[in-house]
């Protein structure tokens, strides 16, 4: 019962991952990302792609660039938490923009309006700022194509990364570093019919760098699926050995299982009577099994999905079947 529970659960954890992952990604999600797109072929660059049918997201600049300094205190060695990215060390990805995006929201601090434009403002993601452990108000410098900017902490922003939508770190306002030179990044959805622009796009914009988000995300649900195949493989091995253990149990008291046949038929039983309480015995042990597996299953797969992945759980029938 244990063995098959485990089981159950591994099948129902992956169930609900794909399914509410592919229940929050909409039907006209980006499947395109386009990025190192040329400042004077901006325009021309998202007009071609509207002619061809193409659904553009934002358009945002990119520029590269290091933290060298938090506080005035210099930032080399300094290392990262969380999931051991060492942001302190390695050149960002920057941008600036007015408008705070539909899949992002404002946990600490405020979003810049009109009259803080050119104010040496920048607004971090929450990962950057858990990782350095800075505060909004705190200053940082950046070393930017070697020139050194300031600017102090305005917001700390929650991102929603499976948007698929352009989105950094590190996001400045406009009017502080808009005159150093960058390139441009957007993502956009591409009916299947007009895949073939793409060679266009490629020969028109050679220096275009073109990510085919449908099928990273098909090799990342493989590379997911051969995980879950081999653990649960390892589960049924799990269960083979409780059945082996379970017939060996049932060989040790056979010769009881005889001798109890043997005084019920003395005692007048029939054949098929003795037969009948021997299934009944392994049916009733089967039912309590598979209940206390399909139970189990269910309450630790409930668990794991809401309070460890934070997903919506409904109950499946199937499993109990």
């Amino acid at each position: 019962g244990t063995g098959i529970m485990v089981l159950l659960m591994l099948g129902i954890v992956r169930n609900h991952v794909q399914d509410s992952w592919r229940r929050s990604l909409p039907e006209d999600l980006p499947n395109y990302f386009f990025v190192n797109i040329p400042p004077d072929q901006r325009a021309q660059f998202i007009e071609f792609l509207k002619v061809r049918g193409a659904q553009t997201s934002r358009v945002l600049p990119m520029i590269r660039g290091r933290l060298t300094a938090i506080n005035d205190r210099p930032v080399e060695g300094a290392q990262s938490a969380g999931d051991g990215e060492n942001f302190a060390a390695r050149e960002q990805n920057l941008t600036w923009t007015a408008e705070l995006g539909a899949d992002n929201s404002i946990v600490a601090g405020r979003w810049w309006t009109r009259e803080d434009f050119g104010k040496p403002l920048v607004s971090l993601a929450t990962e950057f700022q858990e990782s350095l452990h800075v505060r909004v108000g705190d200053r940082l410098t950046f070393d930017i194509a070697a020139e050194s900017i300031s600017a102090i902490v305005g917001s700390i922003r929650k991102v929603k990364w499976d948007s698929f939508q352009p989105n950094f770190f590190i996001v400045f306002a406009p009017g502080v570093i808009d005159n150093t030179a960058g390139t441009y990044m957007t993502s956009a959805y591409f009916r299947p019919t007009g895949a073939n622009a793409l060679a266009q796009l490629a020969q028109r914009f050679p220096s275009v760098s073109i990510f085919d988000i449908d099928d990273l995300l098909a090799r990342v649900r493989s590379v997911v699926d051969k995980a879950v195949f081999a653990v649960q493989s390892v589960f049924v091995f799990t269960v083979f050995a409780g059945l082996t253990v379970l017939l060996a149990a049932v060989q040790s008291s056979r010769d009881e299982r005889r001798f109890e046949s043997a005084m019920l038929r003395t005692l007048g039983a029939s054949r098929m009577v003795v037969l009948q309480g021997v299934l009944a015995e392994f049916t009733v042990l089967g039912l309590l099994s598979g209940l206390l597996a399909s139970a189990g299953a269910s309450i630790a797969g409930y668990f794991v999905a809401t309070r460890v992945l934070a997903l919506p759980y409904g109950f499946d029938p199937s499993v109990w079947a």
